[in-house]
């Protein structure tokens, strides 16, 4: 979190000095980001009952999406009052303002964390690679690599997109695509945390596992393909429809909370955050 902050904070300085120090920024931020779901996954794999599992990713999961709203809440305005740069700045320093209780809270070790995870990579690193060969040739871990890509690819696209979309297709100034773009990841976070809640109470009356996660992640998929194809659709006249269709695809979308976003501490707890 603070590699990804400190590259938020410094990406307006680097876009001033050139496309070379914009581009290492951006690594920088895709550098820390890229770590931070995969740690969340391995420690609710170690410290939370499978029994509740679908609910702590859920939970985790649902955060960023109300992350994402808030920030298409408030950038418009940030962006139209003080200029573009001045996000990147807020939400870089707004981010690092959880180190220092984090420090704080941290438990003495005598080491710093980054010798602790140093020295742990190297002791396990081969035994590691030994264990997640096989699993990699998995028809399940293919399964949901496949999953996680594809909806991924629609996931963070639709992030970049969405302002875009609703500036140049429907002419919606910057002051008034809030109300069309944090609607959207409002809606997926409440779906999303109701999902994990089900899913784990499904599992426990005894809904047959596989069937549950198949289940919602065709629907979590199909159904968010088809609400933005018509969005996108010149059958599609108004920005008003546009945004329902929106709402309904990032909604259906959150079901995947109870399906691959959890799959993988189901078949491969000890290494869920390598598959994640």
């Amino acid at each position: 979190l603070s590699c990804w902050s400190l590259a938020t904070a410094l990406t307006p300085l680097a876009a001033a000095s050139g496309a070379g120090p914009l581009l290492a920024t951006r690594l920088a931020l895709g550098l820390g980001e890229g770590v931070a779901f995969p740690a969340v996954h391995s420690a609710i794999a170690k410290l939370v009952p499978r029994s509740q599992q679908s609910s702590a990713v859920a939970l985790v999961t649902a955060a960023s999406y109300a992350g994402a709203g808030l920030a298409f809440l408030l950038v418009p305005g940030i962006v139209e009052t003080y200029g573009w740069q001045v996000s990147f700045f807020g939400f870089g320093a707004l981010a690092l303002l959880w180190l220092p209780p984090w420090l704080a809270r941290a438990p003495e070790t005598g080491r710093s964390p980054g010798v602790e995870l140093s020295a742990s990579l190297t002791k396990n690193f081969s035994k590691t690679v030994e264990e997640l060969l096989p699993l990699v040739k998995t028809p399940e871990v293919l399964a949901i690599c496949v999953a996680q890509y594809t909806n991924g690819f629609g996931l963070y696209g639709l992030l970049s997109w969405l302002p875009s979309f609703f500036s140049e297709q429907y002419g919606i100034s910057l002051a008034e695509l809030p109300a069309l773009t944090t609607v959207p990841y409002v809606l997926q976070a409440a779906v999303g945390l109701a999902v994990g809640g089900w899913a784990d109470r499904a599992i426990a009356r005894g809904v047959p596992l596989a069937r549950l996660r198949k289940g919602l992640q065709t629907v979590g998929m199909i159904v968010p393909a088809i609400a933005l194809l018509l969005a996108a659709s010149p059958m599609t006249k108004d920005p008003n429809t546009a945004g329902l269709l929106v709402d309904l695809g990032l909604a259906a979308n959150a079901l995947t909370l109870g399906a691959v976003s959890v799959n993988h501490l189901d078949i491969a707890p000890r290494h869920a955050g390598a598959i994640f």
